[in-house]
């Protein structure tokens, strides 16, 4: 290891301590509340249709969706998280798992959206204290300046989620819908497991405006095409396709 990589492992400088400082609470005040806020709304809005679909699925006698929903309903009153993982739950469940993922994606994604100003004045800020570190002859401390702007550079921020320019493309990855992406040899890209479900679409389709409802239509040329939520989407035009993506 080098030398410069040990100083700046080792070293502690205080003007660097108060400028992250001063950027954790401004992220914490123009995006981290504004987040918590929104998580608290859709925790709540997720309590209610989980009452409803509870309602339903008794209503219609069926006994393993209702107690898979009531469960669901008290892992969250007691401060639980929505499972990541959709084996073995009902479609009514999974659909309403899908559209709470897609709107905790939103609501990570607006909160890096407001917290891009302050990350542009962090890394304006580090350069300047590099530059007055190395002219004061404090070139060790300068080194761990370098060092923690190269980490924010990589994209370790608080509020950070995934995007197709920080996914490492020989891992795995999965989205907020669940659909689980591979690389694929001899390519730089990342492959879908499988082709858009219905349930991934019916996500895109609730929360966006003016999109071509064809796709309920599970029947093409008279031929069934399948109503599973698990079944891939039909007629959806070329427009909307790119909406999706």
């Amino acid at each position: 290891m080098s030398i410069s990589l040990v100083l700046a492992q080792e070293r502690q400088v205080p003007e660097l301590d108060l400028l992250m400082q001063k950027h954790a609470d401004g992220l914490k005040a123009v995006a981290g509340e504004r987040r918590e806020k929104a998580l608290v709304e859709l925790n709540r809005t997720y309590a209610s249709a989980l009452e409803r679909g509870l309602k339903s699925a008794q209503d219609a006698g069926k006994l393993e969706d209702a107690l898979a929903i009531k469960n669901e309903a008290a892992l969250l009153a007691g401060g639980g998280s929505v499972p990541e993982d959709d084996a073995g739950a009902p479609d009514a469940l999974k659909r309403l798992r899908i559209i709470y993922r897609a709107s905790v994606a939103k609501i990570d994604q607006d909160a890096n959206n407001a917290s891009a100003p302050l990350l542009k004045v962090l890394d304006a800020s580090l350069d300047q204290l590099i530059t007055s570190l190395t002219k004061a002859g404090r070139l060790e401390d300068a080194v761990v300046v370098r060092k923690k702007k190269d980490v924010l550079r990589i994209g370790t921020g608080l509020l950070s989620v995934p995007t197709s320019a920080s996914l490492s493309l020989g891992q795995p990855f999965t989205n907020p819908l669940g659909m689980k992406f591979v690389p694929v040899p001899g390519t730089d890209v990342l492959f879908c497991i499988h082709e858009t479900r219905r349930a991934d679409y019916t996500a895109y389709a609730s929360e966006s405006s003016g999109v071509d409802g064809s796709w309920k239509n599970q029947n093409r040329g008279g031929i069934p095409a399948g109503m599973d939520d698990n079944h891939p989407v039909v007629g959806v035009s070329w427009a909307d396709a790119k909406g999706f993506l």
